[in-house]
């Protein structure tokens, strides 16, 4: 007799005639998913650390701190800190079971195979096997728990179980750093001020509603004229009010409220008055003569006037310099369109105004300046928080690496078999010869003894 088999037909219910019901749309939870997934694989980890590298070495190479500024930078290193945290969240769970839920037992087989293995031969029983696996062990800090399918032959020992967490510091402190490299690139402030020696004072800015005076500045020089040190004595002030005072050097800043006013330079400046042609004042103040020109007989300085697409540079002799067409005591003024060449020139003598280009042009007088260095920097604590992280991470993962080992006493013979599969490590390797020594010794004192009694 034949036997005819019957296709299986599945039958999909459907509410659209027939058609197979649509895939399901991803959700926001599979989308992060995705992403979290992205970003813990050490492959995207590697690239990305690859690519920030090149980028690094590209703008070191052609020289432009501006690239560091860039947009693909930011999107570079905001990829690195992903890929940081991925790898962190990923790895804290098994680092958490591997330490609080260990495997406390393994197979017999495991104990002929493990990559550390010894085998101490006893005769004082069972009982006092395990005694002295479980001091040894101790007075060399391993954390001891008995095998809880065996508990009276079996033990797990192990050390710095929580060394792994040494790794989760050290890639904590790595999003510590770029969060302080963050912090001080958008919210910190460097700046050059140009504060007049016995003059008005200078606005901080910056929302502090504070002003900075140099009541006095000196510069000793040895017998060739070169400068010994830079002292300004700095004045700050809010509103009338004096709220620091100090002599201010290079290395030794003025400080309040997390901001640093350092010595940075020093010069002569030129008081100017700038007006249009209605006579309102667009520049009243120093400007400060630190540029110089191409054959050194010039010193010069240049204003900006906002909103009318112009800018004026500010001439004088250099120190020493004689000059034919620009005596001591006269300034020459220069007007450039904005990116432009010098479309007018007037030389002007001290108080006299002239007429430049649609602007009038007034050299008051010339007179020192001190150039202060002002720092504020938010991200600095962080980057503090994150190199002691680090520091303290690496040192963990170096000096506290988890060691793993497990006892087992042979009910018949006593014998005492150690075996760990940690990777090959000569510190390791002197340290489990030593606790099979110790073994070995304590159970031999302890049959040694036991002689004498019976004597």
């Amino acid at each position: 007799m034949t036997t005819t088999e019957q296709p299986v037909q599945v039958s999909v219910p459907t509410d659209n005639g027939g058609d197979p019901p649509p895939a399901p749309d991803a959700s926001v939870g599979d989308l992060f998913r995705w992403i979290y997934r992205f970003f813990y694989s050490k492959t995207v980890g590697l690239l990305i650390i690859l690519a920030v590298t090149v980028y690094v070495f590209v703008g070191v190479w052609i020289q432009k701190t501006e690239i560091f500024s860039s947009p693909l930078f930011i999107v570079l290193i905001g990829m690195l800190a992903l890929s940081i945290i991925g790898c962190t969240v990923h790895r804290i769970p098994t680092l958490w079971e591997r330490w609080r839920h260990p495997r406390l037992h393994v197979p017999d087989r495991f104990f002929d195979r493990a990559r550390y293995r010894a085998a101490i031969d006893s005769s004082s029983g069972t009982d006092a096997a395990m005694a002295a696996a479980r001091r040894s062990l101790k007075s060399r800090h391993y954390r001891v728990i008995a095998d809880p399918k065996d508990p009276e032959h079996r033990l797990f020992a192990d050390k710095y179980s929580w060394g792994g967490f040494g790794t989760v510091t050290a890639h904590a402190s790595f999003i510590v750093i770029i969060a302080a490299f963050a912090i001080s690139a958008f919210g910190g402030v460097e700046e050059l001020k140009y504060v007049p020696v016995e003059g008005e004072a200078v606005e901080v800015g910056h929302g502090s509603g504070l002003t900075l005076e140099a009541s006095a500045f000196s510069a000793p020089a040895d017998s060739e004229g070169r400068p010994l040190d830079f002292v300004a004595h700095l004045i700050l002030k809010d509103g009338d009010m004096t709220v620091a005072e100090q002599d201010v050097r290079v290395n030794n800043p003025l400080r309040y409220h997390g901001m640093k006013f350092h010595q940075a330079a020093y010069g002569n400046g030129a008081d100017v008055t700038i007006t249009d042609a209605d006579g309102k004042v667009l520049y009243s103040g120093m400007v400060p003569l630190d540029r110089s020109t191409t054959d050194g007989t010039r010193s010069a300085g240049i204003i900006e006037l906002p909103g009318t697409g112009y800018d004026v540079g500010v001439f004088t002799p250099a120190s020493g310099a004689e000059l034919a067409d620009l005596a001591a005591g006269q300034a020459e003024f220069l007007l450039y369109p904005n990116g432009g060449k010098a479309i007018d020139s007037q030389t002007a003598d001290q108080g006299e105004p002239v007429k430049l280009g649609d602007f009038q042009a007034t050299f008051d007088r010339e007179r020192r300046y001190t150039a202060i260095n002002l720092r504020e920097d938010p991200g600095a604590i962080w980057m503090w928080i994150g190199s002691i992280l680090l520091v303290g991470g690496m040192t963990i993962t170096f000096l506290c690496r988890p060691r793993r080992l497990w006892v087992r006493i042979d009910q018949e013979t006593g014998q005492v078999a150690l075996a760990s599969s940690d990777k090959e490590d000569s510190a390791f390797t002197n340290q489990f010869k030593a606790l099979a020594v110790d073994i070995s010794s304590a159970l031999e004192s302890r049959q040694s003894k036991s002689k004498e009694e019976q004597l």
